[in-house]
């Protein structure tokens, strides 16, 4: 968290599942690096393809630029997020992927619809989430329609329509975006806010998104770049501190005071990170990384100090969009778009100051064409600018 550390419109695919926190040194981190299977050549195979399926009757279509040389990045200042304090706590994106076949309650749509904007009312728990997506992994292809979610027919309350006389008059681009994030969390030493308490950082293993952008020959191509958009959907994350019997005595909530929210490093408004951001003439293929982070200390503060830092838990729930900008305009064309997240649960024993994962770790989710079912974020405030701190005798 950079408080802390100087912190489809289609039938929906799976894809591999956007920006977070400021960096930490990368030295003792064991952070993965998920490399993509995908060579530039296929990408590209595969975003003609995919044009072609879309609208076979258009103009020709052409591949602009020069694929850019693959590297790995070090993802810079990123920070670190979870849910606003003083709220009631939400259910973790975990608990609804586990409960088969019901419908949401509640509580969870109270969590769901302010973040989507969406009426979820007769949304039902997918019946096997992880199923789906090892499924896509291993074919190759979207999930079956008993494996996604079902949402009502017709437009979904808060999403944009256009008429359809005025759909198709944007500029015809189109995007692959892929991207993966799996394994568990990882642990380095940290110190902990002004006072440089000693403290543990909380790493996400490594997300790796990588888009493939072609355009139609009526496309002036040099009028265009193309990059990633972020945002952080739901973050929340609660240490847990215990006395010398075991007993928890404090909690600290760590949250932002609004989400959704743009995650986004300084200086790359409307893009998540500028640098990895390339004109269309010259590339029609973009890369990322974000490597999410969590920290905490491993006292509760003095006077006192009464508690141990005993264990963590939390989500945090991103979405990555790959988009076009018009460069003299500023006008957004949104491609595609994927959600992933984190789990922050581990436990910690504070005498040799280690940490474990205990929970899922870096998970893709879902993903698709255009913009999705959540509104890309292109303003101010970040998420790096609006992290909280809450210490609690309650959890």
């Amino acid at each position: 968290m950079g408080a802390f550390a100087q912190k489809q419109n289609h039938p929906q695919e799976l894809l591999s599942t956007g920006l977070a926190r400021p960096k930490m040194p990368s030295s003792g981190i064991a952070c993965s690096n998920h490399l993509f299977v995908n060579s530039n050549r296929t990408i590209g195979n595969q975003a003609a393809q995919q044009m072609l399926r879309t609208d076979a009757k258009e103009p020709e279509a052409r591949l602009t630029g020069a694929p850019s040389v693959r590297f790995g990045h070090d993802f810079g200042q990123v920070p670190i997020h979870p849910s606003a304090a003083g709220t009631p706590s939400t259910p973790f994106i975990s608990e609804l992927s586990h409960s088969p076949g019901r419908p949401l309650d509640s509580d969870e749509h109270g969590f769901v619809e302010p973040q989507s904007s969406h009426n979820l009312g007769q949304l039902e728990v997918d019946s096997d989430v992880k199923a789906a997506i090892q499924r896509q992994d291993e074919l190759g292809t979207a999930a079956p329609p008993s494996q996604t979610p079902s949402v009502p027919a017709g437009p979904i309350p808060g999403q944009e329509v256009q008429p359809a006389d005025t759909a198709d008059r944007g500029p015809k681009l189109y995007g692959l975006l892929d991207h993966s994030i799996q394994g568990p969390l990882t642990f380095a030493p940290w110190a902990f806010g002004v006072q440089q308490e000693p403290g543990i950082g909380i790493y996400s293993p490594k997300m790796s998104a990588y888009g493939t952008v072609i355009a139609d020959t009526s496309v002036q191509v040099a009028e265009y770049e193309i990059g990633f958009v972020q945002a952080l959907i739901v973050s929340r994350m609660t240490a847990t501190y215990i006395d010398r019997n075991g007993q928890a005595v404090q909690y600290l909530k760590i949250g932002l005071s609004q989400q959704p929210i743009r995650d986004s490093q300084k200086g790359s408004k409307p893009w998540s990170k500028q640098q990895d951001v390339r004109s269309l003439d010259t590339s029609y293929i973009v890369e990322t990384e974000d490597t999410p982070r969590n920290m905490a200390p491993w006292q509760t503060p003095a006077p006192g100090r009464i508690g141990s830092l005993s264990s963590a838990e939390g989500t945090d729930l991103f979405c990555t969009w790959l988009a076009a900008r018009h460069k003299r305009s500023g006008e957004m064309h949104y491609l595609g778009w994927g959600t992933w997240m984190v789990d922050w649960g581990s436990a910690f024993d504070a005498a040799k100051q280690v940490g474990r994962s205990t929970g899922a770790g870096g998970q893709k989710m879902l993903g698709g064409e255009k913009r999705g079912p959540f509104t890309p974020l292109e303003g101010d405030p970040t998420a790096n600018n609006s992290i909280t701190l809450q210490w609690s005798s309650s959890p």
